[in-house]
């Protein structure tokens, strides 16, 4: 995923940070399609500018943040379109949160946190429905 968004023009930095290789299948899933959906948002809307993802696992949590440096937004408030909104019911199947909105002096970040903690069987199924 990284390469394609790099070959669409923006600049990835990818680090991660912490025990990330042997995550719970729905934290891998959810975290993947929260990254997908915050780099598609910077191709979209940032335009060629640098991007970064950051994957920190701490043992109980795992946060995903993805920040672009692209302009100012001409507003103060943006108004969150679906792939927003299905960032926020990913992040909150999996029973974390994520926030998400422009920067001060510009950029833009999507910061999600999943607990890596499994998750009752009903919340599984729920988080394996595509949002």
């Amino acid at each position: 995923m990284i390469q394609r968004v790099r070959d669409a023009g923006v600049d990835v930095v990818l680090t991660r940070r912490g025990p990330t290789t042997a995550l719970p299948p729905m934290v891998e899933l959810n975290a993947y399609r929260i990254v997908q959906e915050a780099l598609t948002n910077v191709i979209k809307h940032a335009g060629p500018v640098t991007a970064t993802v950051d994957l920190v696992c701490d043992g109980s949590d795992l946060t995903v943040a993805i920040r672009d440096d692209g302009p100012p937004t001409a507003e103060a408030w943006v108004e969150p379109g679906h792939g927003i909104t299905g960032m926020h019911e990913r992040a909150r199947i999996q029973g974390g949160n994520l926030r998400a909105g422009p920067l001060p002096g510009g950029g833009y970040e999507v910061v999600g946190q999943l607990p890596i903690a499994d998750r009752p069987a009903t919340l599984r199924r729920l988080a394996a429905d595509p949002v």
